[in-house]
């Protein structure tokens, strides 16, 4: 027993010896790396739906509401939809569209409630959810008047589609005449797009209709090539989709906010002979926002008069700091990417209107790809950009610094 009593404090006395601290430490820098790096790419995935909605279901409202109603903490905002993902579910309040392609265009409406009273300029304000490999930790009720949630999603027909986004432009005042389309980016679900959607338009006080495509974003991080494919085969439903839209009675200017890899499914309508947008000999946009685009930085300058041939004004939002963009140049062997800043500034187009915003605020630990909706001065441009169509940017937004690189002027936004 002493013996025994003896060897088991000799290894005690090493594990505690410089030498064993410094294999413990080791160790433990390892095991902390591997966490980290599941964290990033499958937990934080598993928990997508704290931040964006769970990535294959849409958890309905707890709170059922009549069609219309309002309360006085919260407010519901319509967004008009097109889609090409496949409809997984039925549950009270309306079809649950998942990320298979459907391969062909739905139409429709969704009504999203904003807690008014809580919300904060640029937040999604949702319901606390925790779990862990399909294991529900905790789950927050959800509730309207401190929550974004789905009030009713209902696909329509053409000609209803048509006529209720009418009375929707017929209703405007501020923004009388314009209407927005938001396509989403790389990592979103149908769910996490239209309170996106909601968001911005209620943020920007836009009182016209507010449009969204969706195309069958995964809503995983891990799927970054499955994204890709499905952006660039929604483009024939895009154009369908916008041939809707520029028939809005009462809309007589369009505008269009493309983030992210949205950017690549605008590109790739855009590249097509033959679709409904490139017979149209008039500009039928207005004015065209590229946010934090994912699209190769050298091949749009090949591409960019498609752009300019569509609409009356481009405007680049780039920002160095966003972290979805530098993931995207990493597996390109670091070719840099539209969205992003280089060492000399952002990438410069005759005729566009390139925009730093990258000092608008950062978090360095999170994935800051959603900086365009998350700062005022940003909406502050936007909205004014969609009001006035005014140009050079310094002049509608005086906050805004001219700077100049060796292809042109840009424009830097300050802190």
């Amino acid at each position: 027993m002493v013996v025994c009593d003896y060897s088991m404090w000799r290894i005690f006395m090493r594990l505690f010896s410089y030498r064993g601290i410094t294999l413990i430490a080791a160790f433990a820098f390892v095991v902390g790396g591997v966490l980290v790096w599941l964290n990033y790419y499958f937990i934080e995935d598993l928990l997508h739906e704290y931040v964006e909605g769970s990535v294959t279901s849409e958890p309905p409202v707890i709170v059922e509401m009549t069609e219309g109603e309002t309360g006085p903490e919260f407010l519901v905002q319509r967004i008009f939809f097109g889609t090409d993902r496949a409809i997984e579910d039925e549950t009270f309040v309306g079809p649950v569209f998942g990320y298979e392609s459907a391969d062909a265009l739905s139409v429709g409406y969704r009504d999203v409630t904003i807690p008014s009273s809580v919300h904060e300029i640029g937040e999604i304000e949702l319901p606390r959810r925790y779990s862990v490999f399909s294991v529900v930790l905790y789950q927050e009720a959800e509730d309207p008047e401190r929550h974004f949630t789905i009030h009713e999603t209902k696909v329509l027909d053409e000609a209803a589609f048509l006529y209720e986004a009418g009375l929707a432009a017929a209703e405007a005042t501020t923004y009388d005449g314009s209407a927005f389309v938001f396509i989403h980016g790389f990592n979103t679900t149908f769910r996490a797009a239209s309170f996106r959607a909601a968001q911005l338009a209620y943020d920007l006080s836009f009182d016209g209709p507010a449009f969204l495509y969706s195309w069958p974003s995964v809503g995983a991080k891990m799927d970054y090539v499955t994204d890709i494919d499905s952006a660039e085969n929604a483009a024939p439903h895009m154009d369908e989709f916008l041939d809707l839209v520029f028939r809005v009675d009462g809309v007589d200017r369009v505008h269009i906010i493309a983030h992210s890899m949205g950017n690549e499914a605008l590109a790739e309508l855009l590249k097509r002979a033959g679709t409904k947008l490139d017979a149209r000999t008039d500009k039928p946009v207005d004015q065209m926002v590229l946010a934090a685009p994912d699209l190769d930085a050298r091949q749009f300058r090949t591409i960019a008069d498609r752009f300019m041939r569509v609409a009356k004004g481009v405007t680049i939002y780039a920002a160095s700091t966003d972290l979805a963009l530098l993931a995207s140049k990493s597996l390109r062997k670091d070719y840099m990417r539209l969205g992003d800043v280089g060492d000399t500034g952002p990438v410069v187009v005759p005729g566009i209107d390139s925009i730093d915003v990258s000092a608008v605020g950062t978090e360095l630990f999170s994935l800051n790809h959603n900086i365009y909706a998350r700062n005022r001065g940003v909406l502050d441009d936007l909205g004014r950009l969609f009001m006035t169509g005014t140009r050079p940017p310094h002049v509608r937004m005086p906050t805004l610094r001219a700077e100049t690189n060796a292809d042109g002027t840009y424009w830097r936004m300050p802190n």
